[in-house]
Order: C-alpha cells, then structure tokens, then sequence
C-alpha cells in the first residue's frame, strides 16, 4: 500500500531502476541453494532460513534443523504445492509454515512438526490422503487431538486431516472458532456436533461432499463458502446473525433452513440449493446480497412471483429483466444488493408512504435522499448532477451505464465500490468533496479524461484501472493514501 506522497515517490523510483534509469541499483542476490534429501532435493534460502521449493519425487521428508549452519525455521509459500509423491514429512525445527506450502499433496499422509508456532491459510488443502498432524506436548502454540490440530487452549479447531475415516465427529465443547479451511475436503464425514461454536470461517466444510448433517445451536457467524457443494438437508441456525457469501452454495440436497436471527446474509448464499421451496426470514434483516436465493426452488416458483417481482416477507429479493419503470411495494423493507444493474430499467418508482425509500425523475435513493442506490441502466441522458442531499454513492449504484458521459457530485463525500464500473462513455466526473474513493469506483472507465477530486484522502485499489483516456489529475494535500494498482493502465 502506499502512503503519502513518499510512498508514491518510492514506486517511481523502483520503476526507473526496472527500466534502467537507476542502473547502480543492484539486482536482488538469489540466496535459494539446493539441499539433496531422499529422492531428490529441497531449495533452502540461507539468509531467511526458509525452504522455498523441492524437485523429484520425495516420499518421506525429514527438513534437517540445520542447513550450513544456518537455522532451518519456515516452509515458504507453496513450497511443496502439487509435490504428489511426498506420504510423510517431519520438520523438527520449523516454527512457520506459510499459506498452501502443502497445497495438493494428494497422497501426505502424516505432517509431525513439533516446534510449529504460526501456520498461514490453506496449507494441507486439498490434502485428501492426510489423517493426522502431530505437534510436541510441550509445544506452546498447538496441541493435536487424534491427529486435529487445536490451539493451545483449545478454543479453535486448526485443521481436521481431510484423509481421517471418521464417519461423524463431534468437536469439543471448549472450541469456539473452526478456522478458515478446517475440514476442506474431508469427504468421509457425515455428521458434525458443535456444541460450543460461535464462528465458521470461510470455507470451514467446503467440499464435504458428503456431510449431510450439522448442529450447531450456538454458531453466530458463517464464513463465505463454508458449506458450499455439501449434501446437507436441513440446517437450523437459530442464533447465526451473518451468512457469508456462497456459504451454502450449491448445496443440492439442501431443503429446509431455519434463520431466526439473521442479519446479514451475503451474496449467492443459497444459489442453487434447489430444493428450498420455503424461505421465512426475521424482521431487521440488514443485507441480502447478490443471488442469495436464486435458483432455488422458492424462486423457480412462479407463484411467488408478482409482476416481475419476488419478495421474501418485506424484502426484494429479485426482478425479472424489463424494459420499463418499475414500481417498489409500500412495504418494501429492504433490497437485495445490485438488484437494478441487470434490469434496463427506464424509471424506479417509490410510493410516497415508503419508509426506507424515494425516487427523484426515476432515480432511487434511501429515504432521506441522503445516498443514491441505483441510477436505472435504460435512462438514456448523457449528463447527471445528484440532489444537494446526496452524500454518498451506493456500490455499483451507475455500473455499466453507458450513456453518461458526465456526472456532477456536489456534496458527495463517499463513492462506493463499483459504482461507475464499466461506464466506458464517461467522459467528466467533478466530485469536489468526495473524501473517499471505493474499489475499482472509476474502473474500466476508458474515455474518462477529467476527475476533479480536490478533497480526496483515500483511492482504494483498482478505482481508475484502465481509465486509459486519464492522463492527468491533480492529487491535493489532504490524500494520504493510494492502494494497489489504482491507477494502472492510463497514461498517468
């Protein structure tokens, strides 16, 4: 990330060096040196005491603790990513293992490391042969049960080997978390009791293709595709608050969902479970994102439908593509997100007793006009300025409309992710109080020339990515940070 306007000189100068300008800035030294082991050899950086990559067909691994006198302590990023040979590995010094250092080690069977202290994401996934992961007794930061890798307290469940035959598991009532990954995979299980569990990282139960049941009564918090492509049938989450995105994707088996308490519930999180032909959701849902229930058999129901519209109790949870105004229910509570961006819509129409939203000449805000939601795609003006009311841009809120060519935002502080994503037409964007700029806002914006942003402290990642008309643009005072690739392919 850079910061302030060192950080942007720094990146100038590392490009100059690249391109020859700064020839005295030498070229990194390569420290990579290889260490012969049991068929064949490892790749061990001595200045980081990392082993970084191997080649041949290794079998049973043993990392020496030292390598020319210099501490053997980390597996590099994917360092023995698709290694399809290697059954065992013991690494008695190691202390860090990196994100998918084990990434597809197919037929790793056992992994005894037993001074391990930090672990990344991913790092024996998928490892489908694997069935235990062995650490010391007196190692301070883990401690394996039955082969299942815990913390040391035993309030978070690490890694589940995907390889163990166990039909069900049921996980000590202590454990409060299951980590991002955790049973990936593990296609043998069945069932699943979590009796003590608040919180499922992201894809937890991924692939499990054939866990049919889980109880978990105290779960809180379901992470992006956690269960998705498993084969359960009926799930209750009487306390679950935020559903991630894809979280049951897929899931084709899956019927009946219970979601007493949900707030939260993000994008595609029931696409395709086509057996759910019933769907109660609580008042004070928050969000529905994108797809969260499409294809389904709730929404494959015409009956559900009416005039275009499908509704879930006081939510909207899709439209059919039309090429008219559309008009919300009074009792509209909630939208699903980006619900309008595929729609070609001419008009939004929001009768006057709503109480969340409004609509001004066709376009949709919140109630007090404060942010503009959806600016409609069949609108065919060429220029736009938004109310004095209007503060902040909602996510996607102009993507893809392709016959502005300039927008005026007087009062706008805040522009959302995506929100003039693909509007190749626009040419002018005068914003002279936007603070903060989202993700990938300006993106593929190819004739826009001016962005006048005198105010702006924060552009996130990608928000003018291939505005290749952008040549110039003043960046004032009060900026203090740019993100990664902000401005890549334009002419700046």
């Amino acid at each position: 990330m850079l910061k302030k306007f060192a950080g942007i000189a720094l990146a100038l100068i590392m490009c100059l060096s690249c391109a020859g300008v700064f020839p005295a800035l030498a070229e990194a030294k390569n420290t990579n040196i290889p260490y012969a082991v049991d068929g064949g050899f490892i790749l061990f950086d001595s200045e980081t005491g990392t082993v970084t990559g191997f080649n041949g067909r290794i079998v049973d691994l043993v990392i020496p603790e030292e390598i020319d006198g210099v501490a053997v302590t980390r597996i590099g990023e994917r360092a023995f990513e698709y290694c399809d040979t290697l059954k065992k590995v013991t690494m008695p010094s190691v202390t860090s293992i990196e994100n998918y250092a084990f990434d597809y080690c197919e037929s790793l069977e056992k992994v005894t490391a037993p001074n391990l202290a930090n672990m990344g994401i991913y790092v024996f996934s998928p490892c489908v042969a694997l069935s235990e992961i062995e650490v010391g007794k007196e190692n301070e930061y883990f401690v394996s049960e039955h082969g299942v890798l815990f913390n040391k307290d035993k309030t978070e469940l690490i890694i589940y080997p995907a390889g163990k035959k166990n039909l069900t598991y049921r996980i000590p009532t202590g454990v409060k978390r299951i980590a991002t990954s955790a049973f990936f995979g593990c296609n043998a299980l069945e069932s699943v009791e979590m009796p003590g569990v608040t919180n499922i990282d992201d894809e937890a139960f991924g692939w499990c293709l054939s866990l049919k049941s889980v109880d978990m009564p105290n779960v809180e918090s379901i992470g992006d595709d956690a269960f998705s492509y498993s084969s359960l049938k009926s799930v209750k989450m009487p306390n679950v608050t935020k559903i991630g995105a894809f979280a049951f994707f897929e899931c084709g088996s899956l019927a009946e969902i219970e979601l007493s308490k949900v707030k939260y519930i993000g994008d595609h999180s029931f696409f395709g479970c086509d057996l759910i032909s019933d769907i109660q959701l609580p008042e004070g849902v928050e969000e529905i994102g994108y797809a969260a229930f499409c294809n389904t058999a709730y929404s494959n129901d015409e009956s559900n439908w009416d005039t275009g519209a499908l509704y879930i109790g006081k939510y909207l949870v899709d439209i059919k593509p039309q090429n008219e105004k559309f008009t919300l229910r009074s009792d509209t509570a909630l939208i699903t997100d980006e619900l309008f961006g595929y729609a070609i819509l001419s008009e939004i129409e929001v009768p006057e007793d709503n109480e969340n939203y409004s609509s001004v000449d066709g376009v949709l805000f919140n109630k007090d006009k404060t942010t503009l939601i959806s600016y409609p795609t069949g609108k065919t003006q060429s220029a736009y300025k938004t109310p004095q009311s209007v503060t902040r841009i909602e996510n996607t809120a102009f993507s893809g409309r392709t016959s502005l060519e300039k927008v005026e935002l007087p009062n706008v502080t805040c522009i959302g992710e995506n929100a003039f994503y693909d509007c190749y037409n626009l040419k002018t964007a005068i914003m002279p109080n936007v603070t903060e700029i989202g993700m990938n806002a300006f993106s593929g914006c190819s004739r826009l020339q001016s962005a006048y942003m005198p105010r702006v402290m924060n552009i996130e990642k990608w928000a003018f990515y291939d505005c290749d008309s952008l040549k110039s643009i003043f960046l004032p005072k009060s900026l203090t940070e740019i993100d990664r690739g902000a401005f890549t392919n334009n002419f700046i």
